[in-house]
């Protein structure tokens, strides 16, 4: 007798039947709302011969164009039919037009498709489109896209769009202002921003609260990339950041380190991987992994150059007998925060004083219990000191 009830079986295949079955006519219900016509090169004659159709029918929820050889002509066409047609406002939530050709046309046609489409819009791709477009006019789309017309815009990909530091800004202030409060995945890899421009859209993440994703891989962050850090010890809502190929280097890499040992709401995922964040990078990755921080993915792979300069800053050997940090500065705040744990945990390293705004400190080994839990709540008491700062 195995002890199992027939009766339970019987009734758990019935619900996993009925959640097949409602699934599969969710995914039939998708297809049937799908127009997908991606790379397809029906080139202009053909979209605008749809335009009309597609925007009568008003039946399509998904809409899929990239790589169309479509350009200013047939786009602003596009636009203008959907507009025009009021069966089909309030009825799109993705729109992909990615590896076409936008123009100005098409740009002066984007406020008013995007006002009829203000409370179903979700989804919107844009990736390629605007390479041709001139810096006052890309800037005019960003300002159409993120003045907060549309309340339920989740997603916008701007990929490969040749993107500068005054289209950062632009971004910049809308996620600081939350223009889109229900913004989640912003997407803006293979573009042109420096370090003015992601370190603005760091800043931005301070104050922003609905942003779940940012996607800046194979951009040049470079040092500006240890920014991140500072405002997401106060940011609470993202979860992924990717900066693949950003010029991210072993000190970007230990500040990273050490704020996901700080924060009590660490990211899910981060993507460093071919960046030169040399071998103190990679351990300090690897720190955080030993550590037990709760990550989904953790990405680190390149090859890793030695770094002496940058040891020496966190070696005993080569340490000075005093040193002042600032800790609005994020690596000299991840040089205290490091210090304090060899102070705790490394039986060859002691610090004799400790002065936090001018009052002097009793944190020093001889008081500590190397317990775990007295480890823990050693750097608890110091990173509350760190946060009045």
């Amino acid at each position: 007798v195995s002890g199992e009830n027939p009766g339970e079986n019987c009734t758990s295949s019935l619900q996993a039947a009925k959640r097949k079955k409602r699934k599969d006519k969710e995914e039939e219900t998708i297809r049937r709302q799908t127009l997908n016509l991606a790379h397809y090169k029906l080139g202009d004659e053909r979209i605008m011969a749809l335009a009309p159709s597609l925007a009568s029918m008003g039946m399509y929820k998904i809409i899929l164009l990239s790589d169309n050889r479509a350009t200013d002509v047939a786009l602003h066409f596009l636009l203008h039919s959907i507009v025009k047609e009021i069966d089909c406002h309030n009825t799109i939530a993705t729109l992909d037009l990615s590896d076409n050709e936008m123009g100005p046309r098409t740009i002066n046609r984007m406020p008013m498709f995007i006002q009829s489409q203000s409370s179903s819009l979700l989804s919107l791709h844009l990736g390629g489109t605007l390479k041709k477009l001139n810096e006052i006019q890309r800037m005019k789309l960003l300002q159409c896209l993120t003045n907060g017309e549309s309340q339920t815009l989740v997603e916008l990909r701007l990929p490969s769009n040749g993107f500068t530091n005054k289209e950062a800004a632009c971004l910049a202030e809308s996620l600081s202002t939350n223009k889109c409060p229900q913004l989640r995945s912003l997407d803006l890899e293979w573009n042109s921003l420096t370090e003015i421009g992601v370190r603005a859209i760091a800043e931005s993440l301070s104050t922003n609260t609905s942003l779940r994703e940012l996607n800046l891989n194979f951009n040049s962050a470079g040092k500006s990339a240890a920014s991140f850090a500072r405002s997401l010890l106060v940011n609470k809502t993202l979860k992924t950041l990717l900066l693949e190929a950003n010029s991210v280097n072993g000190r970007g890499a230990i500040v990273f380190s050490e704020y996901l040992l700080e924060t009590e709401h660490p990211l899910e995922i981060l993507n460093l991987n071919s960046n030169p964040i040399t071998t103190m990078g990679a351990r300090a990755m690897l720190r955080v992994l030993s550590r037990g921080v709760a990550m989904k993915r953790l990405s680190f792979k390149t090859e890793y150059a030695k770094d002496k300069k940058l040891r020496d800053q966190f070696s005993p050997l080569y340490l000075p007998k005093e040193m002042i940090l600032d800790l609005s500065v994020p690596f000299q705040r991840a040089q205290a925060t490091m210090l304090m744990r060899m102070a705790a945990e490394d039986a060859g390293f002691n610090l004799l004083r400790l002065r936090y705004n001018n009052s002097d400190l009793e944190l020093t080994r001889q008081c500590l219990d190397l317990e775990g839990s007295s480890i823990k709540n050693y750097k608890k008491h110091f990173m509350r000191l760190c946060r009045r700062n």
